[in-house]
């Protein structure tokens, strides 16, 4: 991938599109902001990044989004926690725009994702409600913004995810006119660790069996451990590896916030037991080898082993630790393991990009979930749209107008 920048001429090129992604990083660090262009439309689109950027989000503001969503606080602290996270989006597109020597008016549509609150009740079911603010986006850029995908599934009786599945696929294969090509893996080790089996995409078809799998706590349940120190090789790390080898396989979709509440608790009380105190580094090397087996057992016995993958692709925090990537190399015999940064990649941009992709999906009217896998009832088109200005909007609907006289799949034809 070249991440080169491109100016207004290029952006006017017969046949593109460009959309611009923005996403949220689950460890809260910093915000991801992707231009992508867009050739073709619906499944059979190819994306290209063209430029990508990253706005470090300030300790005093990361510390205070944990604080106002740790817990359930009153409406004006959430309010204070949107506006937070919309403030860092903007700055993240505006950057992104200028870098990129791009009008914003160029642009078709922004998709925004990232900092979700999550809830479950017996009365009401599953909830979440977005952090940011798309209006104050769109009013700030001037183009419309695509957000809230999660919505539309959790109404049709969905789970609320997981909606990457699909938006992997499109990033990481190419429609062929053939089935010559070999499926691949995906692993994502941020928050969690998951893993997604994506077979080949064809042209003019619908969407294959996409496979998808929780494998447990990733870096999610490592941050809550105090990391100040330096690596000592004599700690005893057999309560901790014990304890993380017991954690257990999700078999449905739980929300990333809400995944590790209780295990975060049992590890501490195993790292306060712990003489000498285990170091964040520590609590690396014990967890490396049982994601590495998890790994390997999901390709084993739970991914399809015929055609075997072409590669396994690793992504999020996982695909930037080297001694990761380099062991499950090695524990993986035949198939190539290519990482995030190998791809060109900056960290937290794949997100982003998958954050353009939904809004490339709903300007197509093509549904973006996979009932398959997120239990809905049926596939639905996802996001909500909050108009940019006039002459932006104008340009939307009529690409929207344009994707609804397009022959679609039927199952997208809902």
């Amino acid at each position: 991938m070249d991440p080169k920048t491109i100016g207004l001429h290029t952006l006017r090129a017969r046949n593109a599109r460009y959309f611009a992604g923005t996403n949220f990083s689950p460890c809260r660090r910093y915000v991801s902001g992707v231009l992508l262009r867009v050739s073709d439309r619906g499944l059979d689109a190819a994306f290209q990044a063209v430029h990508q950027l990253n706005v470090r989000v300030p300790r005093e503001v990361r510390q205070r989004l944990a604080e106002i969503t740790g817990q359930v606080g009153p409406p004006a602290d959430l309010c204070e926690a949107a506006r937070y996270v919309a403030e860092l989006q903007i700055v993240n597109i505006e950057r992104l725009l200028h870098d990129a020597g791009t009008d914003p008016m160029n642009l078709v549509a922004i998709g925004q994702t990232g900092c979700d609150l999550w809830s479950h009740s017996e009365s009401l079911g599953r909830t979440v409600m977005p952090l940011g603010c798309p209006q104050l986006l769109a009013e700030a850029t001037g183009v419309s913004v695509i957000d809230r995908l999660h919505e539309r599934d959790l109404a049709a009786g969905g789970t609320g995810g997981p909606l990457e599945s699909l938006l992997w696929w499109l990033l990481l294969t190419q429609a062929k006119d053939s089935n010559s090509e070999r499926p691949q893996v995906v692993v994502v080790l941020d928050e969690t660790l998951e893993m997604f089996h994506l077979p080949p995409r064809r042209r003019g078809r619908d969407v294959p069996s996409i496979a998808w799998l929780d494998l447990g706590a990733g870096y999610g349940l490592l941050d809550q451990v105090a990391t100040e120190g330096e690596v000592s090789h004599e700690t005893n790390l057999t309560p901790l590896t014990a304890y993380l080898q017991a954690q257990e396989i999700q078999t449905a979709w739980t929300p990333p916030t809400t995944v590790t509440q209780q295990a975060v608790e049992e590890l501490l009380s195993v790292w306060a037991a712990t003489e000498p105190r285990p170091t964040f580094a520590d609590c690396e090397r014990a967890a490396f080898p049982i994601w590495i087996e998890r790994i390997r057992e999901g390709l084993a016995n739970l991914f399809p082993q015929q055609p075997q993958p072409s590669r396994i692709v690793v992504l999020g925090r996982g695909g930037r630790r080297e001694p990761f990537v380099a062991s499950l190399s090695a524990a993986i015999d035949g198939i190539s393991v290519v990482a995030e940064p190998k791809l060109g990649w900056i960290a937290g941009a794949p997100q982003a990009a998958l954050a353009a992709i939904a809004a490339t999906l709903h300007v197509d009217q093509i549904c973006g979930n996979l009932p398959e896998l997120t239990g809905a009832k049926s596939a639905r088109i996802l996001g909500s749209l909050s108009p940019g200005a006039p002459a932006n909007w104008r340009n939307l609907l009529e690409q929207m107008q344009s994707g609804l006289q397009q022959r679609m799949p039927l199952r997208s034809a809902v």
